[in-house]
This record gives C-alpha cells, structure tokens and sequence, in this order.
C-alpha cells in the first residue's frame, strides 16, 4: 500500500513540474508544427555544456515559459556531437536558440548562450508576435 502511494505522489509531482515535450527530431518538429500552426524552437547544445543544463533544468521549469513553448511551439534538442547539424544553422556555441517555420525558414536566432526565464520568454514573444503580423 505505501508502494502505491508513493507512485502516485510521484506521478502527481511529475504533473504539476513545468516542463514540455521535445520531439525526437527536427524533422518530425517541423511535421508537428506544419499539422499544429506552430513555428519550431531548434535548441542547438551538447551534453557538458554547462549553460545547456542550466537551460533544461531549471530555465525550462519555469511554469509560464514551458506553458507558452507548449502552446506556440514545437521544441527539438539537437545535441551537436551526436546529431547532424541541420543544412542552414549556424552553431558557434552551445546553447544555441533558432526559431524555424514548419517549411525551414529561418525566423529568427531567439539567444545564444542561456538566459533567465523572463528575458527568454521576452524574446519568443517577440517571434510569436511577428509571426501573426504584429511588431
């Protein structure tokens, strides 16, 4: 019986924590996005990295931001040392942050490097408001 409640105390934490979806690929990002009306949020990083991590585990946590990606995105992590850097992306360091329409065009570089969560959220805003015609 404590077994049982001690899963289902962890499978309700696991609800509340802010987090989204990654797709497995940039590919299947941008069919994911094409079928959703969404624009594709390429994360470029690689396993060490120490700003990458700080990105994962705890500027993505945040609630409002994950909440905003989940309903304006579709997010692919691309670790450069293990996967094939998309034709038309430039990585000079990690993390890097691209915004990507479903058929590839560039939107836009969103940051290199990490960033708080408020200033993060700022950005994309910026994209999501440009993308429906707004300044």
């Amino acid at each position: 019986m404590k077994k049982i409640a001690l899963l289902m105390m962890a499978a309700a934490f696991t609800l509340l924590a802010a987090d989204f979806e990654w797709a497995k690929s940039y590919d299947s990002a941008r069919k994911e996005a094409a079928q959703e009306n969404k624009l594709v949020f390429v994360m470029f990083s690689q396993e060490n990295c120490r700003m990458c991590n700080y990105m994962k585990d705890n500027v993505f946590e945040d609630e409002t931001l994950a909440n905003f990606i989940t309903l304006h995105f579709v997010p692919v992590d691309i670790d450069i040392n293990e996967e094939t850097v998309p034709e038309g992306f430039k990585v000079l360091g990690t993390p890097t942050f691209y915004i990507v329409k479903p058929n590839g065009e560039h939107v836009g570089r969103a940051i290199v490097g990490g960033a708080k969560a408020p200033a993060f959220l700022k950005k994309l805003e910026e994209y999501v408001r440009t993308r429906n015609g707004h300044p």
